[in-house]
C-alpha cells in the first residue's frame, strides 16, 4: 500500500499539463512587429518564445493582430515561404507532448470571402522538413475561429525529448494575393494563439516503462503457474494410471497362485 501511494505521489509531482504558450495580441499590430512575445510560456520550455515570421510574411498593419498581406491564393505547401512560426522545446530532463491548438484570425473582407481561406498547420522536428498537420479549416468572412485541432493523435508529437525542438507553422491561401489576414485577439484576455501541453519529467518515463515490465513478468509468471499446475495434473493422472495397471497386475498373479 505505501509503495503504491508513493508511487501515485511520484507520478503527481512530476506531471504537469494544460497551456503551456499562448499570445493575446491586444494592443500589438498598429505598429510595426515582425515578431511576438507569448503572454503565456511553460516555464518547462526553453525554446523561444516569439512567434516570427517567414520571408514571404511581412508586417501589415491592423490593430490587436499578427497580420501579414504576404499569403497568397495560390494553396498551401510547405514550400511556401509565406508564414508564422514559433518553437518549443521542453527543458532538461522533461519530455514534451502537444495535446491541442486554437487559434483565432482578422484580416481583409476580400482576402476572407466565399469561398473563404484556407488554413493549417506543419510541425517539424528538425526545423527543415515539415509536415502538415490534418486537413486545411476552411472559414468564410472576417473574424474567423478554427475547430481546436487536436494534436494529440499525432505520435512524433507526444514524448518528445528535451534534445529536440518542435517547430510549428501556420499557412494561410484566401481570395487575394494582396489582402491582409493573421492571428487576432477580440478582446484584451483572449488567446490569438494558444497550445495545450503536458510534461513528462524522464524519471516518470522510467517509472511508466518499469512498471510496464512488472506487468508482462506478472503475465509470463501468471502463465508459467497454469503451465505448472496443468503438467501437475497430467502426472497425477498418468500416475492413478499407473496404479490402476499395478494393481491388476497383482490380482492376476494373485489369481494364478
Amino acid at each position: 500500500m505505501k509503495l503504491k501511494l508513493f508511487i501515485v505521489a511520484l507520478f503527481c509531482s512530476v506531471l504537469s499539463w494544460g497551456q503551456i504558450a499562448a499570445w493575446d495580441f491586444t494592443g500589438e499590430g498598429s505598429t510595426t512587429n515582425t515578431t511576438s512575445t507569448a503572454d503565456v510560456y511553460n516555464a518547462s520550455l526553453d525554446a523561444s518564445n516569439l512567434l516570427t515570421r517567414g520571408a514571404g510574411a511581412a508586417y501589415s498593419g491592423a490593430g490587436n493582430s499578427f497580420r501579414t498581406v504576404g499569403f497568397q491564393n495560390n494553396g498551401i505547401a510547405t514550400t511556401n515561404t509565406d508564414y508564422f512560426q514559433f518553437t518549443l522545446s521542453a527543458s532538461a530532463g522533461n519530455t514534451l507532448s502537444l495535446t491541442t491548438l486554437d487559434a483565432r484570425f482578422a484580416g481583409t473582407a476580400t482576402f476572407a470571402a466565399s469561398p473563404g481561406v484556407s488554413s493549417q498547420f506543419a510541425y517539424s522536428l528538425d526545423g527543415t522538413n515539415f509536415t502538415l498537420i490534418a486537413s486545411s479549416q476552411i472559414t468564410i468572412g472576417t473574424p474567423a475561429t478554427l475547430t481546436q485541432i487536436n494534436l494529440s493523435s499525432i505520435s512524433a508529437l507526444q514524448n518528445v525529448s528535451d534534445a529536440i525542438t518542435i517547430t510549428i507553422r501556420y499557412y494561410a491561401s484566401g481570395q487575394t494575393t494582396t489582402g491582409g489576414w493573421g492571428f487576432n485577439s477580440p478582446t484584451s484576455g483572449q488567446y490569438g494563439l494558444a497550445i495545450g501541453g503536458l510534461f513528462l519529467l524522464q524519471l516518470q518515463i522510467q517509472l511508466q516503462q518499469i512498471l510496464q515490465f512488472q506487468v508482462v513478468l506478472f503475465v509470463l509468471m501468471r502463465q508459467l503457474v497454469l503451465l505448472f499446475l496443468c503438467l501437475l495434473q497430467v502426472q497425477v493422472h498418468l500416475l492413478g494410471i499407473l496404479i490402476q495397471l499395478n494393481y491388476q497386475m497383482l490380482l492376476e498373479v494373485l489369481l494364478l497362485l
